[in-house]
C-alpha cells in the first residue's frame, strides 16, 4: 500500500519531465519538422517557406489570323466559323497567351492537327478551337 502511494505521488512528476524533455524548447530551431515527411531537415537561418520566383516579363506581342471552329462539347464536331485575329503575347517562361473576340485569354499549345502549328481554344457557351501557323513562336512550354 504505501507503494501503491508513493507511486501515485511521483508518477505525476515522471510523466511531467519526461514529456518536458522530449519536447524541443521554444529557442531550439535548428531542426524544422515536417508534420507530413517522415524525415528531419535541418533548417537554415536564412531559409524561407517559398524560393523567390523568376518575374516573367513579356518578351513579344503580335497578332496572328487564325481558323476558328466551333465545337459541340457532346459530340465534339467541329463546325468552321472563319478566320479570326488573335493577340498573341508571348512570355519570358516559354509560355504564350492569344485573346480572341470573346476577350478571353488563352493558353497556346502545339497543335494536335497536321495542319497548324499551333492552337488554342476557349470552352462554355460559345466553345471555340483556333488553330494557326506562325514562324514568330520558337519553343513553348
Amino acid at each position: 500500500m504505501k507503494k501503491k502511494v508513493i507511486f501515485l505521488l511521483f508518477f505525476p512528476f515522471f510523466v511531467g519531465c519526461g514529456n518536458n524533455a522530449q519536447s524541443p524548447s521554444s529557442s531550439d530551431n535548428d531542426v524544422r519538422r515536417d508534420p507530413i515527411a517522415k524525415d528531419v531537415t535541418p533548417s537554415t537561418s536564412n531559409s524561407s517557406y517559398s524560393a523567390p520566383q523568376k518575374q516573367r516579363t513579356i518578351e513579344k506581342t503580335f497578332e496572328v489570323v487564325a481558323d476558328a471552329y466551333s465545337v459541340n462539347e457532346t459530340t465534339m464536331n467541329m463546325n468552321p466559323r472563319g478566320k479570326y485575329t488573335l493577340k498573341v503575347t508571348l512570355y519570358s517562361d516559354h509560355s504564350a497567351v492569344a485573346v480572341g473576340r470573346e476577350g478571353v485569354s488563352m493558353q497556346i499549345y502545339k497543335s494536335t492537327q497536321d495542319n497548324w502549328d499551333f492552337m488554342c481554344s476557349v470552352y462554355g457557351s460559345g466553345s471555340y478551337i483556333y488553330f494557326f501557323n506562325t514562324d514568330e513562336i520558337y519553343s513553348l512550354n
